[in-house]
């Protein structure tokens, strides 16, 4: 039984590595070609710069998850959110100002 070993040359080739390469990707062709980058390895990690960048950019947003009302009520309250103890402690106007929950709003 032998064993054959083969030169490493052969595995340091890597398909990303040799330029003009048909796996390169459509937009890595287009940064190289507007001279944006000047390498398929600078074009690769722009990308990924740019990917890492959007999730972040995603990720806070979603965080921060904007105005949480529904744009119809003041901070989100109906009338029925308030306790009779709590009503005698707001103005006439402020509780007139509140739908309920009863209504359709249009």
């Amino acid at each position: 039984m032998s064993v054959e070993f083969y030169e490493e040359n052969q595995f340091n080739k890597t398909a990303s590595s040799q330029p003009g390469n048909k796996n390169s990707s459509s937009l890595s062709k287009w940064l190289i070609s507007n001279a944006i980058v000047k390498t398929e390895k600078g074009a690769n990690q722009l990308i990924l710069t740019v990917a890492i960048i959007f999730f972040v950019a995603s990720g806070i947003i979603l965080a921060l998850g904007g105005n949480k009302t529904d744009g119809n009520t003041p901070d989100g309250l109906y009338i029925e959110d308030i306790s009779p103890d709590q009503s005698q402690n707001l103005s006439p106007e402020y509780l007139n100002s509140l739908p309920s929950r009863n209504e359709k709003n249009i």
